[in-house]
C-alpha cells in the first residue's frame, strides 16, 4: 500500500504505549546489527513500541521490549516519560530483517512481500502497510544506485518499467532520490562465551570451567588477544581449536585452560556467521578480504559480500530451536539469521547440561562476529540478550596495547582521514558511504590505534514523501537523531552507551545541510527531502515536483 503510513494505532494492530495520541507513523525495516539501539532512539523521540524480529518464515516474528534508554548529559532526558519525549504523535516501527531483506524492502516499497508480518501468530499478524526507511551495513554502490534510478536486477529482484509477476517499478520516479547516508560508526566484534566446558561432578552438581584470559578486562567482557594471522587462520578454517599455539602465545604464552580443569585442554573452535544477506557480514568480510591475503596462505575472502564465501559455508542454525544439540561442520561456519541468531547460537546456553552420572562433559568453543550492542558491556544498556557474550581484543602492532572493540576506537577509523563528499558527488548516494570494497579506506584503517573491524550502518530513505505530516515528522527526527546529545554525545549518549560512535561532526553537518535543513549553498542542490508533487516544476524546490505518488 503506498501512502498509507499517516494512520492509528489501532488501524494496523500496532502496540504503542497505553493512552498515546499516535496521528502519524513511519514504518522501517533491515539491519540487525543496530536494530536495538535505533529502537531506542525512536522510543525516545517518539512513541515507544516493541522491537520486531523477522522469523525465519514471513509469518513466525518475534518482539522484545526493549529499555528506556537514561540520558545523564546537558540536557538530560528520561526516555521513560513520555514528557521528555520529543513529539509523541509520531511512531517510528522497526522491523529486524538484515540488511540485504532491508533493501529489498526500500526498493520494492513491498513490506509484506519481504519482511512479514510485525506481530507474533496469534495476536494480529499484520505487515507494515507502507515502507519508509530502511537501514543497514551494506553499501549500496554505483551499480545498486543505477538499479534504483532506471531499472536492473537488486538482491535478486527485477525492477523495470513494466514490471511483470514477482518483478517492481523503477523506484526513482515513483519515490524521488535514493538517500543513503551513515548514521555510525561500528566495530564488529569477535564474540565467544566464556564457559568452554561443564562436567558433572558425584554430588550432582555442575561444575563449569572458564578461559583464562591472560589480558583480561576488568569489566569483565573479555579481552582474548588475537592478530590478524590468527584470526584470519581461524575464520578460514584452519586454526580449528582453541589449543592452537597460536592462542597460546598470544595469552602471553599461556595456555587458555581453566586453571582447575585437571584434563588435557581440547576444545574445538565452531565458527558462527550469518545465514540472511547481512550488512555486518558485508563490514566482516571486507576487512577478511582485504588483511587475510597479507598474514596468510589460503586466504577464501576474494571480497566484501554480504553472505559467506560458498567454500566456508556450513550448516543452518534456526534461531526458534534451542541451540543444542547441533551438529557442526569442522572448519565452516554454523550460519544463522539475525544477529540476534548468532548471539543465541555462540551462547553456552545454560540449559546445556552433561548427563546425570558423574563425569559426564559437555565442550562448546564457538566463536562468531557480531556488533557491540549483542555482546557485553553494551548488551547491559541495550537488554538485546542475557548471554553475557566476551569480546577479544585485537593487537595490530607487536608490543601495543591489545584493542577492544570500543566506540572510541572505532571511531578512529574515520577521524580527520574519511570526509563528506562536496561538489557534484554530493548527488552520489554511493559517495555518502565506504564502499563495500576490499580496498575502501575503512577496510584496514590507516591510524594504528583505530579498532580494525569497522563499518557504518547507514540510513536508507526516499527524497518524496506522500504524506505531508510523514514528510516533516521525519525529517525532523533525522534532525533531531543528528544533532542531539541524547544520541551524540560520545561518552553519555545512546551511541557510546551502545558501543557506537557518533560520525563525526563534520558529516553531522553535512548530512543536516543536505538532506534535512537545506541553507545557502545547499539549498539549490535539490537533494532535501520533501513531499511528493511539491514545489516549482524546476529550479530550486523542484526535486519532488514530478514525483508521483511518492513514498
Amino acid at each position: 500500500m503506498i501512502g498509507a503510513s499517516a494512520l492509528v494505532v489501532a488501524a494496523v494492530g500496532i502496540a504503542g504505549s497505553a493512552g498515546a495520541m499516535v496521528t502519524t507513523q513511519s514504518y522501517g525495516g533491515g539491519s540487525s546489527l543496530i536494530a536495538p539501539y535505533l529502537r531506542q532512539a525512536e522510543d525516545c523521540y517518539g512513541n515507544p513500541t516493541d522491537l520486531v524480529f523477522k522469523g525465519a518464515d514471513l509469518h513466525t516474528p518475534t518482539t522484545l521490549t526493549v529499555p528506556f534508554f537514561q540520558f545523564n548529559g546537558t540536557p538530560p532526558r528520561d526516555c521513560s516519560v513520555a514528557g521528555d519525549r520529543v513529539d509523541t504523535s509520531f511512531q517510528l516501527n522497526y522491523i529486524s530483517t538484515g540488511s540485504g531483506t532491508g533493501i529489498k524492502g526500500l526498493y520494492s516499497h513491498d513490506a509484506a512481500a519481504f519482511w512479514g508480518d510485525t506481530v507474533p501468530p496469534g495476536n494480529n499478524g499484520t505487515a507494515y502497510p507502507s515502507v519508509d526507511y530502511a537501514a543497514g551495513e551494506t553499501s549500496l554502490g554505483a551499480t545498486d544506485v543505477t538499479v534504483y534510478n532506471s531499472g536492473g536486477v537488486e538482491q535478486g529482484i527485477t525492477f523495470t518499467a513494466t514490471p511483470g509477476p514477482g518483478q517492481y517499478p523503477i523506484p526513482q520516479p515513483k519515490f524521488g532520490n535514493l538517500i543513503q547516508v551513515p548514521l555510525l560508526i561500528t566495530p564488529v566484534a569477535i564474540a565467544y562465551d566464556s564457559v568452554y566446558k561443564k562436567v558433572r561432578q558425584g554430588d550432582g552438581s555442575v561444575t563449569r570451567y572458564h578461559f583464562k584470559i591472560k589480558k583480561a578486562r576488568a569489566n569483565g567482557s573479555g579481552g582474548l588477544v588475537l592478530d590478524a594471522a590468527t584470526y584470519c587462520g581461524i575464520f578460514n578454517g584452519q586454526i580449528t581449536n582453541w589449543n592452537d599455539p597460536a592462542l597460546k602465545a598470544l595469552n602471553s604464552g599461556k595456555s587458555l585452560k581453566d586453571l582447575g580443569d585437571p584434563d588435557p585442554f581440547n576444545v574445538p573452535i565452531t565458527m558462527v556467521g550469518r545465514f540472511d544477506s547481512s550488512g555486518t557480514s558485508s563490514v566482516w568480510t571486507r576487512h577478511l578480504a582485504a588483511i587475510c591475503p597479507s598474514v596468510i596462505s589460503g586466504n577464501q575472502y576474494a571480497d566484501s559480500t554480504s553472505t559467506m564465501p560458498a567454500t566456508l559455508q556450513g550448516p543452518h542454525y534456526l534461531k526458534a530451536n534451542p541451540n543444542f544439540p547441533f551438529t557442526d561442520t569442522p572448519g565452516k561456519y554454523t550460519l544463522a539469521d539475525g544477529s540476534d541468531g548468532v548471539a543465541k547460537y555462540i551462547q553456552f546456553d545454560p540449559a546445556n547440561d552433561p548427563g546425570p552420572s558423574a563425569g559426564d562433559t559437555v565442550i562448546q568453543g564457538r566463536m562468531g562476529y557480531l556488533g557491540p550492542d549483542y555482546v557485553l558491556p553494551a548488551v547491559l544498556d541495550t537488554g538485546t540478550n542475557t548471554y553475557g557474550l566476551n569480546t577479544a581484543s585485537i593487537l595490530r602492532v607487536v608490543g601495543a596495547k591489545p584493542i577492544a572493540p570500543t566506540a572510541g576506537a572505532a571511531s578512529l577509523s574515520y577521524k580527520a582521514t574519511i570526509v563528506p563528499p562536496t561538489g557534484g558527488n554530493q548527488s552520489d548516494p554511493s559517495k555518502w558511504v565506504q564502499a563495500a570494497s576490499k580496498t575502501a579506506d575503512i577496510a584496514i584503517p590507516s591510524n594504528p590505534k583505530a579498532y580494525p573491524i569497522d563499518g557504518t550502518s547507514n540510513y536508507l530513505g526516499y527524497t518524496c514523501y506522500a504524506d505531508a505530516d510523514v514528510t516533516a515528522k521525519q525529517v525532523a527526527f533525522l534532525n533531531w537523531f543528528e544533532n542531539d546529545p541524547t544520541v551524540t554525545d560520545a561518552t553519555k549518549g545512546l551511541l557510546g552507551k551502545a558501543g557506537f560512535a557518533p560520525m563525526p561532526g563534520t558529516w553531522n553537518k553535512a548530512i543536516t545541510d543536505t538532506f534535512l535543513v537545506p541553507t545557502g549553498s545547499t539549498m539549490s542542490l535539490n537533494l532535501n527531502i520533501k513531499q511528493a508533487g511539491t514545489g516549482p516544476a524546476s529550479g530550486t524546490g523542484s526535486q519532488c515536483k514530478a514525483i508521483t505518488p511518492g513514498a
